[in-house]
């Protein structure tokens, strides 16, 4: 395991990851890997406090397994395996035990979803892409998510190349709602006039925060689902 390590080492700082009890499949904590010690195999992660919902009481030396996900891992999935050394609000120190990796394609980070949001059409932008003004709100069904995209369906007429507003989507795990700009990318027509179209789009100008607080939601989604199967 310490080749595997040191060899990813370079890949895994600045990483997020999930923290789940071994046993029970429990999401106990979020944060960004920041530091292994090759001697005492010990892992840190660190967080802000608000992040995380649920890490007083934890007994040490429980069993837990990390989902590890960063943008120099591209399309490998990681998960390691060990117990808990030291634990706070922001902070929370791993003895590793064991690793998994195996390449996934780009599609494993999708999940599926039900959720009833509203979209806004883009309607007139300025000289740098700073939108001046949006359509109304309108009804529309998201079934799928990843880093990259959203999968949604919606009675409106969007071509490819729009630009759209989600201003308030709330998946089931959100600890707060987020504003997403995306592009049209992809176009499904129902000939049943009575079914929506369904649309695929790419997000756009997503910032840091956004992108650590949407991979916590793909993973803790992954994870409820893992366990319902």
């Amino acid at each position: 395991m310490d080749d595997i390590i040191e060899n990813m080492y370079e890949y895994f700082i600045g990483a997020t990851c999930e923290v789940y009890t071994t046993e029970k499949n429990e999401w106990i904590y979020f944060g960004t890997i920041q530091k292994y010690d090759t001697v005492s195999k010990e892992l840190d992660i660190y967080t802000r406090a608000e992040d995380n919902l649920r890490t007083a009481g934890l007994i040490y030396y429980t069993p837990v397994k990390l989902l590890v996900h960063g943008k120099k891992l591209h399309n490998q999935i990681v998960v390691l395996y060990g117990h808990v050394l030291r634990c706070a609000e922001d902070y929370l120190g791993i003895e590793l035990n064991n690793i998994i990796t195996h390449e996934e394609n780009r599609g494993s980070f999708r999940v599926k979803t039900n959720v009833e949001t509203k979209v806004q059409l883009v309607l007139e932008t300025n000289r740098l892409g700073g939108i001046l003004s949006l359509s109304d709100m309108m009804d529309c069904q998201l079934f799928d998510i990843s880093l990259s995209g959203i999968g949604f369906s919606s009675d409106q007429n969007f071509r490819i190349g729009d630009s759209v507003i989600f201003p308030n989507l709330r998946l089931e795990t959100s600890l707060h709602p987020y504003e997403l700009r995306c592009t049209i990318q992809r176009k499904e027509s129902r000939q049943d006039i009575t079914k929506p179209h369904i649309y695929g789009a790419v997000f756009r100008n997503m910032t840091e925060n956004q992108e650590d607080m949407l991979c916590r939601d793909i993973f803790m989604i992954q994870a409820k689902q893992m366990k319902r199967n």
